[in-house]
């Protein structure tokens, strides 16, 4: 499968998105060139204190609810509410802490 992100993403590159996400045999399965030609289409974010200040706070707000996450998720967490980006992932920890911080998350199409 290839995905172009030299255009918009829609709806129909969305669920490809998940189902390649989803089929643990496309994504384990996928060269690093590959990869790393896919990401090429983002920018990179320059990181502020105020990120990693806000993961921290992050961490201790979801562990007092007893929700365990990793740094580099509470960090993603952090970039995007400061920056109002929703998070496209297929890990449910990040369902979890929708809970108690104030995500968006790009909705699971119907029927994958």
């Amino acid at each position: 499968m290839r995905i172009s992100f030299s255009t918009a993403v829609t709806p129909s590159t969305l669920r490809a998105i998940w189902a390649a996400l989803l089929d643990s045999s496309q994504v384990f399965a996928v060269p690093l060139s590959v990869t790393r030609d896919v990401l090429a289409g983002f920018s990179d974010l320059v990181l502020e204190r105020s990120d990693y200040e806000s993961a921290a706070q992050y961490y201790n707000i979801c562990r007092g609810h007893g929700i365990q996450g990793s740094n580099t998720d509470f960090l993603i967490c952090a970039v995007a509410v400061a920056r109002d980006m929703p998070i496209l992932s297929v890990d449910q920890d990040f369902t979890l802490f929708q809970k108690y911080l104030q995500l968006k998350l790009y909705p699971l199409p119907i029927g994958l």
